[in-house]
């Protein structure tokens, strides 16, 4: 007890009045007889003591209230804890078995606020009955972070329990010593019991993919190889050949380090699976504890198949025409254009690869039977009567690809084109103006330069062949681009004299793509690239350059829709990457309705073993199937479908093979977590030891005191009855001997 403060039973003016009396009384006494009593003088102070007492004398005292001490129990619920090498039981089943038991948890409930965390790529809060359920899937583990969490959760003197191997894959930082430091100066505790036996051994793992996976023959291609060294210092080299060939297409040595990744260029031919199936090799690590995860596969699909194009023109000019012209060259796009003549006479013209249908005499009445449809001017003539309804569902649900040619193609403006109008407003990059502006020269962005379709390589170099190309006669007007839009190539305006005009952001577009639902679509907003193509006067560079360009762009648009240019069925596999374990998810789609109802698809595992792959029908799509396949082993999984109605089948491969981080390196990490636990003033515990860490924990203060202060009466304590009661029986004592009575 330190200071005091007084609170008055009754008003401070009376109890003074009555000190006063009592003193008055006393000296009043001494005047007139020349003494004092001594029983007065022990009234006096009896009286003196009550008036203390009324004065209500409170002191500050600290209290200690007992509570019980807070125990964080982590487990962590990783792919690595599923490793079985605890005598046969995975990681986390033999640390469930030794330290989550119902009698364990009936200990541990005793004198301690228990929480159960679960660690994974993610930390979360489980309920005590839901503890023992905790399956080790998660493909990630965030071990530092369910720490923290468990400290800023636990009070002041608690516990935190860690059931796991150690291993972290989240946070990088490897400084566990400080984290347990950080726990001891929270008056935090840490015990950690480390599952696992596998000790540290020498393996590279090799992780590959390639970007982009589908490619025309002879189109570049990425492969995007990450090496992985664990325990391994030596010289490596990185070998990709193409399947079947002995000659390498890329070779490097380099010296081992924990993650290395490579970009290989290819041009990949299709096979007769139309892929192309690369193999990816690390060699020179010596000996190791897996050497098949030195070698993938990767696969590139290749289409050798035209793409089917539509090109609608309903007013003649030379950019249409200069456009089908070098479709036409092109082996791999079958072009149908169809011209108006007059008013009410069309020409139609067709591939002339591929047989003539008879019945089909209006192709714009069965999109669905293209790739890319191109449209130039007055198309109204005939998308009107429908609304332009088709042409949306082509290009959002069907996924297929839109150019508009000559900016805005509808070139009415009556209340049967409103319909239309608006649905080329939804599906264009760019909102069009009134009019047309003056011509200028062309230039690529940087959208443009990272392009796929106009990427710089040997063979074309679109940046370099600006300069030396004319510029365009005009441009039409826009008002603005939409916020998703990708702009390829602006137009700045011709300069008199001097240089080209630099391009920069704020000129106004020439060339732009969208993504709108399943496809994508793009508006050439410029006039005048038909004259890279004109003869004589152009030069063959310029002929050739016109001719790659818009086969690259048309290719480009083929092949982001759902159905591989030229064909009828679709498969699309999810490309992962998967490994074994996992659920191989495909989705199977046909242009029109097949006569058996739906198609036929198998699958070819790594054994060679054929099974069928049962289809379920997808919810809200029409002639739209899919199916999970499970993939239990490495190695390429082959999908083909066919159907009865359709011109032909489609296949996709996806190669399988363990990638997780999880699994890279299983060795637990004992040392980091003994370093932790003790400098928080815990301890490793072994995997058996539970029976020795109940009775610590039993030992250990758990009746943490926690101080409040408050004031209390000092009065009201029975000494100080007896002392006033005391006074006033010995005032009344000597009064007695004092009378001689």
């Amino acid at each position: 007890m330190g200071e005091v403060i007084w609170n008055p039973i009754l008003p401070p003016a009376l109890l003074a009045l009555v000190v006063l009396s009592g003193v008055v009384f006393v000296v009043a006494r001494w005047v007139r007889t020349r003494s004092v009593r001594a029983s007065d003088v022990l009234r006096l102070i009896a009286i003196g003591a009550m008036v203390a007492i009324a004065a209500g004398p409170m002191g500050r005292v600290r209290r200690s209230v007992p509570h019980q001490s807070s125990l964080q129990v982590l487990i962590d619920g990783s792919l690595s804890m599923a490793t079985e090498d605890e005598g046969g039981l995975p990681r986390l089943d033999a640390l469930r078995r030794h330290w989550m038991s119902v009698d364990v948890l009936a200990e541990l409930q005793r004198g301690h606020e228990i929480s159960i965390w679960r660690v994974g790529d993610s930390v979360s809060q489980v309920q005590r009955s839901t503890a023992m359920q905790i399956e080790p899937i998660a493909e990630g583990t965030a071990l530092r972070a369910g720490v923290l969490r468990a400290m800023d959760a636990t009070a002041p003197n608690g516990s935190v329990l860690l059931l796991t191997d150690g291993i972290e894959t989240i946070d990088a930082a490897d400084d566990w010593q400080s984290l347990g430091a950080l726990a001891a100066a929270r008056s935090v505790r840490i015990d950690a019991v480390v599952a696992g036996s596998v000790t540290a051994a020498n393996d590279v793992r090799v992780i590959a993919r390639a970007a982009p996976p589908v490619v025309y023959a002879g189109q570049p291609s990425t492969l995007i190889v990450d090496v992985i060294c664990v325990g391994v210092s030596d010289e490596l080299e990185l070998i990709v050949r193409l399947k079947g060939e002995e000659a390498p297409v890329f070779r490097e040595r380099f010296e081992a380090s924990p993650t290395q990744r490579f970009e290989v260029p290819v041009r990949p031919q299709a096979d007769d699976g139309g892929s192309a199936e690369f193999v990816v090799e690390v060699v020179g690590a010596g000996e190791e504890t897996d050497v098949e995860n030195n070698r993938r596969t990767v696969i590139v699909d290749v289409i050798d198949d035209a793409a089917k194009v539509l090109v609608l023109e309903g007013q003649p000019y030379w950019e249409t025409s200069f456009f089908v012209d070098a479709m036409r060259a092109d082996p791999l796009i079958d072009v149908t254009s169809v011209t108006a003549l007059t008013d009410d006479r069309d020409v139609v013209r067709w591939p002339a690869r591929v047989p003539r249908d008879d019945n089909d005499v209006a192709p714009w009445m069965n999109l669905r039977k293209f790739d890319v449809v191109v449209l130039g001017r007055g198309v109204e003539r005939w998308l009107g009567a429908d609304g332009g309804a088709p042409l949306h569902h082509f290009v959002t649900t069907q996924g297929g690809a839109l150019i508009l040619l000559r900016g805005d193609p509808v070139a009415g403006d009556g209340d049967e084109t409103r319909e239309l109008r608006d649905v080329i407003k939804a599906l264009s990059p760019v909102q069009f103006g009134e009019g047309v502006t003056s011509g200028g020269t062309l230039g690529l962005t940087n959208d443009g330069r990272a392009a796929g379709a106009l990427h710089d390589d040997a063979a074309f170099q679109l940046d370099r062949a600006l300069a030396d190309l004319p510029g365009v006669i005009a441009a039409t007007q826009v008002d603005s681009e939409k916020a998703l839009a990708s702009v390829w190539l602006r137009q700045a305006p011709a300069m008199t004299f001097g240089d080209r005009a630099a391009i920069d952001e704020q000129d106004p577009p020439a060339l732009a793509v969208l993504n709108a639902g399943a496809g994508r679509t793009m508006a050439v907003l410029s006039d005048g690239l038909w004259r890279w193509a004109m003869a004589p006067q152009a030069s063959s560079a310029e002929r050739a350059v016109y001719a790659q360009l818009w086969s690259r762009l048309v290719r480009w648009m083929a092949l982001g829709g759902e159905f591989t240019p030229g064909r009828m069925l679709s498969v699309t596999v999810d490309p992962g990457p998967h490994a074994p374990g996992d659920e191989i998810d495909i989705e199977v789609k046909s242009r029109r309705a097949l006569n058996a109802g739906r198609p036929n698809v198998t699958v070819t595992t790594p054994s060679g073993a054929v099974a069928q792959v049962v289809l379920q029908e997808s919810n809200g799509f029409t002639q739209t199937w899919t199916a999970s396949v499970p993939a239990r082993t490495e190695g390429v999984y082959e999908f083909h479908a066919t159907g009865a109605g359709a011109d032909d089948g489609a296949s996709a491969r996806v190669a399988v093979y363990e990638h997780r981080r999880e699994t890279l390196d299983l060795t637990p990490r004992w040392e980091q977590m003994r370093a932790m636990a003790d400098a928080s003033g815990g301890k490793l515990w072994p995997i058996d030891g539970v029976e020795e860490y109940l009775r610590v924990l039993q030992a250990r203060d758990h009746e943490v005191a926690a101080e409040s202060t408050e004031w209390t009466p000092l009065w009201d304590r029975g000494i100080v009855f007896v002392v006033v009661v005391g006074l006033f029986g010995a005032a009344w004592l000597v009064d007695r001997w004092e009378r001689g009575l």
